[in-house]
């Protein structure tokens, strides 16, 4: 069965599959990059001290080539810290208990993944990997970059409630919802976010969940995908301007 494709019926009327995180990730390819570090990752109970051979022994991942890591302390974003993968020569890494990951920040690599990601990830940083997945993310999501035309994210719903940091860029990520959660967000960058263009309403709708929801939001922020953007109609320059004097933000970009 292909990495990613778990599923279970189960059996409640419609016949619709679950898709089940994976205790083992597909492999991560590296060519050859010299001392660049591609890989960050933490698990909920994982070593603090040591090197690659440590993480094999606790049975937390397997590697080929000239892969090293490195524990560092994080008590930003994540508590226990975190492990910093680098590659000297070409190679592979696999991570195992997957399903556990806090941390998931894929730098650099060939990733090729169908599925869910693990439910307790705080931290995810997904750039020019291949993913695809239909729903919505972890729930305990606070920092979410994705970067790369490979992403084929696909969801309607709302954003985690608690992100503090939202970068999405990708020509196959197709983010239909207008929820972003309510938490302080420090930045907000919705450059490519959506396969279609948003039409006036559709931006009206956005602009007014952003300006309705608790939480601050930075002094700029940056918004794209949106039909109009050299040109908006008068009532979506008035919801920018109300939305600027009540979140007291300086400036917004807009984007095709």
């Amino acid at each position: 069965m292909p990495f990613g494709s778990l599923g279970l019926g189960l059996g409640l009327g419609s016949g619709k599959k679950v898709q089940l995180v994976p205790e083992v990730a597909p492999p991560i390819y590296f060519d050859e990059l010299g001392n660049i570090d591609v890989l960050f990752v933490a698990w909920d109970n994982h070593p603090i001290e040591g090197d690659i051979d440590t993480l094999v022994e606790a049975g937390l991942i397997e590697y080929t080539g000239g892969i090293d890591a490195y524990y560092l302390e994080d008590y930003e974003y994540i508590s226990n810290g975190y492990w910093s993968f680098f590659v000297y020569f070409s190679g592979s890494l696999t991570i195992k208990n997957f399903d556990k990951l806090t941390m998931l920040h894929i730098n650099w690599g060939n990733w090729d993944y169908n599925g869910p990601l693990p439910k307790d990830l705080i931290y995810l940083n997904l750039y020019n990997i291949k993913w695809s997945y239909s729903g919505p993310l972890p729930t305990n999501l606070t920092i979410l970059y994705m970067n790369g035309n490979n992403i084929n994210w696909n969801y309607s719903g709302p954003l985690p409630t608690n992100l503090t940091d939202l970068d999405i860029y990708g020509s196959n990520i197709n983010w239909t919802g207008y929820d972003i959660g309510n938490a302080d967000i420090t930045y907000l960058g919705l450059h490519n976010f959506r396969i279609n263009k948003m039409t006036d309403t559709e931006m009206l709708t956005l602009l007014a969940s952003l300006t309705n929801r608790t939480g601050s939001l930075p002094s700029t922020i940056s918004i794209g995908d949106y039909i109009n953007y050299q040109n908006p109609p008068q009532s979506v320059q008035d919801a920018i301007d109300l939305l600027k004097t009540t979140k007291k933000i300086t400036t917004v970009n807009l984007y095709a």
